[in-house]
């Protein structure tokens, strides 16, 4: 027989035993989140008539369980038996809340370890608790998101509901419950150091920090990827104090007091020859709502490990390093470009750290990053693209994408095509955004030559004449529009020969044929016309 059910014995009326808690017994500003302070009207437990405590009847939970702070608190479990129990209250969910903040406290755990806490709003889940393989040794805060839909200044049902199978005892205490409009528990980020290398081996270092300090111990979940082997052993291990690895997913303890730790990238120096190889390390979102993944790309880190066995120099390079803006609600599209020594393809190209919205697609050197930004998304994202050849070699290269916002006035022409001489050029370069009428100007550099702007006043803009000379021509294009916004775009243009013409031309050499060069048609057409001027005189004659 427990210590909390012989407690209950003995103060039947204040367990809940011959009925629930008055609401008085509760109003407690450290314990509701409600304003102000609602009476929890649910309280149920399989083996008690209420988990709802305060310090008279429950003491301090057996010294397992007591509450953070003030009087009442909500006590789970304290019995060997199997335990279903909830605790209760409906409250207005205010305009801008982000989050149900709370402080949990695993008292006791006992294998197998399978209890759990679910929070739901209006019976829908919004987080689970697990129950962790070693006990707190204090009470922690706990921050689950809350839907944006239900943060609309109505009441909502907030439930804490326990289920325990298992017959061993388990203690869990809740309390502190407040809705907050910001979130109060660490951010965690991570970041790579060092020059991995076989030769030595040389080691690289993932830092995991934390925006604070906690109260106790707390277990970072990562997963590793890359296209370095995540065997642990084969092309790497993962070690560090705290820290576990099984491959791909390891733990890493931040201990309470600290703000960060360090994971070792152990290089194994194997024999096989290989490109370079990247080891991405991944943080994972918080079981137990105890911190918050910082943004991307602060969430994960790359390191790329160097060989030393030769591999025959292959490898493959990202020579895109800087991309044009995009503007919210425009469809966004530009070229990515690699090179390669001695690879195989296809290629695989991959994001890593890049909103949903974004993507990119390809299956040899060059590649195409595309996407539409949605609505108040404008700002600067950094992400890292990654390629990979069929016979694994691979480049990883971080960029920086800035979005404006929605109307405002961008060239979203990136490229344009080849031309030839002597043939109409074709091209079009397209803005987006600003207000017309707009002008256009060649701002630096030079057109090919024969070639002119057609003097649009809309968004997209042509190009007259035809070039008549070879070479690449690079220039800068400025859109301007009515109220004085404008834009500059770098383009570049290659004109290649247009062929044809010379001796060499269609009928073959010596001037056999019907091949004409430049400047005799005339004579040719004064020819033929005396011909059939002098056939039209003979037709009459006979007639």
């Amino acid at each position: 027989m427990t210590a909390r059910f012989l407690l209950c014995m003995l103060l039947a009326s204040a367990c809940g035993l011959v009925g629930s808690l008055a609401s008085a017994q509760v109003v407690d500003g450290t314990f509701e989140a409600g304003t102000p302070y609602l009476a929890w009207t649910v309280q149920t437990s399989t083996n008690f008539g209420t988990p709802i405590c305060d310090t008279t009847a429950c003491g301090i939970g057996g010294g397992t369980a007591g509450p953070a702070g003030g009087v009442n608190w909500c006590w789970f479990g304290g019995v060997a038996a199997a335990e279903n129990a909830s605790c209760g209250q409906s409250a207005v969910i205010p305009v801008g809340t982000v989050a149900l903040e709370f402080e949990a406290f695993w008292g006791v755990v006992a294998s197998p370890f399978s209890t759990t806490m679910v929070v739901s709003i209006d019976g829908t889940s919004i987080g689970t608790l697990t129950e962790p393989t070693v006990a707190d040794n204090v009470n922690t805060l706990r921050s689950i998101p809350v839907p944006s839909a239900f943060a609309d200044g109505n009441t909502h049902a907030l439930l804490f509901t326990y289920t325990q199978t298992a017959t061993v005892t388990t203690n869990l205490s809740i309390d502190n419950i407040a809705y907050v409009t910001a979130r109060n528990v660490p951010t965690i980020s991570v970041a790579g150091s060092g020059t991995p290398n076989e030769t030595g081996p040389a080691n690289g270092t993932y830092t995991i920090t934390t925006t604070g300090a906690f109260a106790a111990d707390v277990s970072v979940g990562f997963s590793m990827s890359g296209s370095a082997d995540t065997t642990a052993g084969n092309d790497y291990n993962i070690t560090g104090t705290g820290v576990s690895y099984t491959g791909p997913n390891g733990t890493a303890s931040i201990v309470a007091t600290q703000t960060s730790v360090a994971v070792t990238l152990a290089v194994v120096d194997d024999s096989a020859p290989e490109s370079t190889e990247t080891a991405v390390l991944t943080l994972a979102a918080s079981v137990n709502f105890q911190y918050v993944l910082a943004a991307s790309p602060n969430d994960a880190a790359s390191l790329d490990i160097l060989d030393n066995d030769g591999g025959g120099g292959a490898s493959v390079t990202i020579q895109t390093t800087t991309l044009p803006d995009a503007v919210e609600l425009v469809a966004y599209s530009t070229g990515i470009t690699a090179t390669e020594t001695g690879t195989t393809g296809p290629y695989t190209w991959s994001l890593t750290g890049a909103p949903g919205w974004l993507s990119i697609s390809g299956t040899t050197l060059s590649a195409t990053l595309s996407g539409t930004p949605p609505a108040a998304s404008a700002g600067t994202i950094n992400f890292t693209i990654v390629v990979t050849a069929t016979s694994l070699e691979t480049d990883s290269q971080a960029v920086s994408l800035t979005i404006l916002p929605a109307g405002t006035l961008n060239i979203s022409t990136t490229s344009l095509p080849n031309g030839t001489t002597g043939t109409a050029y074709a091209g079009t370069v397209v803005a987006t955004g600003g207000t017309g009428p707009y002008s256009w100007a060649v701002t630096s550099g030079n057109l090919p030559t024969g070639l002119s702007l057609n003097g649009s006043t809309s968004t997209t803009l042509g190009f007259s004449g035809s070039p008549s000379a070879t070479g690449t021509f690079n220039f800068t294009l400025t859109v301007t529009d009515s109220l004085a916004a404008n834009d500059p775009q770098a383009l570049t243009i290659v004109i290649t020969s247009g062929g044809g013409g010379g001796g060499g031309g269609g009928g073959g050499g010596g001037g056999g044929g019907c091949a004409t060069e430049s400047g005799s048609t005339a004579p040719w057409l004064a020819l033929l016309s005396a011909i059939a001027i002098a056939g039209f005189a003979v037709r009459r004659r006979r007639a």
